[in-house]
């Protein structure tokens, strides 16, 4: 029976009423219609919507189409090319604020059915496209299901595969020589029972093992075997994953490893691995070694507390540079286990992770202590005469051009000459004039001001630079040298001390040599009258 109705606009003013009645169909998980007393659809929920958006697609506003009657349904029919969709409404009156309606629920069977397909076509699809192999057995292990992953895998077809029983299959899967690759070789030995009982037991089941391709080479596979219910029967289902490149890559870095950690602990340099916050992680023996604290002692403490702090500074601008992604060299003073001062010469690089996230800093270090010690040494001997320990010709010569462009001025001079060095070296041997010239210089140097340059420019020989001094402090300053040479004479008699000396000042740079000469002048004028005096008391 036709639906007739009048056509026409219809308006509704929703009361309360209406409003939880249309919230009432938006809830239902059935495909619901409302419709008015003259056949204009009002409201259709979401899931009508999907139901029919492939047939009539949405009805809001529009007269309902025409239906066929029976008892207590409708009925409606929509041809489509596929061909005719039926859908079954049974219809609720309900009269709300004075107002008829007609609520059409539709069972679900359709929309189960709508379901069902797209289930299995979004299973198909990912059962067909995985890279990974996907199999499933009945629950007598029969394959019933070999996708394009398994084909891949194996080299074997679906068509040649299904039908077969699992246990029959594992002799053309399984190697000849099998290296069993876990404890729970779970697909050899077990009968269908037996498999049922554990997978039933157990739920999905996880493991690795070896096998054969059809073309003979072999891979390493991890699985995992899982229940697949069906009515009252379980299946057998399995994902195969292919982890062959994973599992060389993963031997490769182990081996990379333990080359790197041979390496580095045979190695003669100390090496650590620090983290962000400079906790040391790893410490080779030679760090250990080097250290004196014994066998992983260094791990876990903190770099920080076996430095001074007046480097720490420095060392945090370093650690900066290495977050930054920046290798860094540099040198760092610190204590040993037993407080022994060494100097490190120190190679930073960033440690990044897997990520290329840096977390830390790889260190690698060698102790130049006794190398400082030569150079100190060196740089010493360079500018000081081994003897006296007093500056020597080569300083004395950059001393006097540094002077010559500086400001420190008037500049004063004072040259000396050993008188008997000669004679006590004859006479007692060279050690005995050695150690008149180290007695010299060490009351020199107690006489003259520490800004004052005392030099060995001879063999007894000497040269002091007095800057910023006047005429007068130089003669008191070498009338203070003599006052302590005669003290020293009167306490050491068998090994007197006698010298010559001369002193000039220099207003300005343009004057310094000429001061120099001078004072040198001075000094020998000095000794050519010493020397008549004692030749006339002779």
């Amino acid at each position: 029976m036709k639906n007739n109705v009048p056509s026409g606009k219809y308006e509704l003013k929703p009361g309360e009423q209406y409003k939880k009645l249309l919230q009432l169909v938006d809830a239902l998980p059935i495909p619901v219609i409302l419709m008015d007393s003259i056949g204009n659809v009002i409201h259709m929920n979401q899931i009508a919507h999907w139901l029919m958006q492939d047939t009539t697609g949405d009805l809001t506003g529009k007269k309902m189409p025409a239906c066929q009657r029976d008892e207590t349904s409708l009925v409606w029919r929509i041809p489509t090319p596929n061909g005719t969709v039926q859908f079954m409404f049974t219809v609720i009156p309900v009269t709300l604020d004075g107002m008829d309606y007609h609520v059409l629920v539709t069972d679900n069977s359709g929309y189960q059915r709508r379901l069902d397909r797209a289930s299995e076509a979004i299973f198909s699809r990912m059962f067909d496209q995985s890279n990974d192999g996907i199999v499933i057995c009945d629950s007598d292990l029969i394959f019933v299901e070999w996708n394009r992953g398994m084909e891949q895998l194996t080299g074997y077809k679906t068509k040649e595969v299904i039908g077969k029983s699992l246990e029959s299959f594992l002799k053309e899967l399984l190697p000849e020589v099998k290296k069993p690759l876990s404890n729970q070789d779970i697909l050899a030995g077990y009968t269908p029972e037996k498999l049922e009982k554990l997978i039933m037991a157990g739920g999905v089941i996880e493991l690795e093992q070896e096998i054969k391709h059809r073309n003979g080479s072999v891979h390493q596979v991890c699985y995992r075997l899982f229940p697949i219910y069906v009515t009252s029967r379980v299946f057998l289902g399995a994902v195969v994953h292919d982890v062959t490149e994973y599992r060389k890559v993963e031997a490769n870095l182990k081996a990379s490893e333990t080359r790197f950690r041979t390496l580095v602990e045979a190695m003669g340099e100390g090496a650590l691995i620090l983290d962000l916050d400079l906790k040391i992680l790893f410490a080779n023996p030679m760090a250990d070694s080097m250290y004196g604290g014994g066998s992983d002692y260094l791990i876990g403490r903190n770099i920080r507390d076996f430095v001074d702090p007046e480097f720490l500074p420095g060392l945090q601008e370093q650690v900066k540079r290495v977050a930054k992604g920046r290798s860094a060299r540099y040198e760092l003073d610190l204590a040993d286990f037993r407080g022994n001062p060494h100097t490190l010469s120190i190679t930073s690089t960033p440690w990044r992770g897997a990520d290329d996230a840096i977390m830390g800093s790889i260190i690698v270090f060698r102790d130049i202590t006794e190398q400082k010690i030569e150079e100190e040494r060196l740089r010493f001997s360079s500018t000081h005469d081994e003897l006296t320990l007093l500056y020597n010709r080569n300083y004395y010569e950059e001393e006097k051009a540094r002077l010559k462009n500086s400001r420190r001025y008037p500049v004063s001079v004072v040259m000396v000459d050993m008188d008997t060095l000669k004679e006590v070296n004859d006479s007692q041997g060279h050690q005995a004039g050695d150690a008149l010239l180290r007695k010299f210089a060490s009351i020199a140097r107690r006489v003259f001001r520490q800004e004052d340059m005392i030099a060995r420019i001879g063999g007894d020989e000497f040269a002091v630079f007095l800057p910023e001094t006047e005429r007068e402090t130089v003669r008191q300053a070498l009338e203070r040298l003599r006052i302590a040479v005669k003290k020293y004479n009167d306490q050491n008699p068998e090994l007197s001390l006698s010298f010559s000396a001369g002193t000039a000042t220099a207003p300005s740079p343009d004057e310094l040599d000429e001061a120099i000469h001078r004072a040198d002048y001075r000094m020998f004028r000095e000794k050519k009258q010493k020397k008549a005096a004692s030749s006339g008391q002779s």
